[in-house]
């Protein structure tokens, strides 16, 4: 799971796309291109993970994102219920459900930043 996160951040597709199920729907490389481009990833909580079988774990996770579309920056979270499954020793992602609560946030000005700088929101990527 943190290894996907990683990929997302640095914009590795190769690695995203190798480390997913076929099925239900493998996202194509442009269409993860084009999508990281306009994403800054900051942040990543996993919530809980349950290992059901040697083969099968389910992982709760928050991700923290800034969008950015011109001169324009939203701070997005992306929570989500995940299933990894092994194979050739090897966790792939399978299918997730975003949650309800996924999508443009608003991060208190005089807070924390969440990218975990120790800086306010408004001093650091909220500017």
């Amino acid at each position: 799971m943190r290894s996907r996160y990683s990929a997302f951040a640095r914009g590795d597709v190769t690695y995203i796309v190798n480390t997913q199920t076929a099925l239900p729907v493998k996202a194509s490389r442009e269409e993860l291109e084009q999508d990281l481009t306009a994403v800054q990833w900051l942040k990543l909580e996993v919530l809980s993970h349950t290992v059901v079988s040697q083969t099968k774990a389910l992982v709760e996770f928050c991700a923290y994102a800034l969008s950015v579309t011109g001169n324009q920056k939203q701070l997005i979270q992306h929570h989500e219920h995940s299933e990894f499954y092994r194979q050739d020793q090897q966790w792939l992602y399978k299918q997730g459900q975003i949650m309800p609560d996924s999508g443009q946030i608003k991060w208190p000005r005089n807070h924390q930043c969440v990218c975990g700088s120790g800086r306010k929101y408004k001093q650091c990527c909220g500017d």
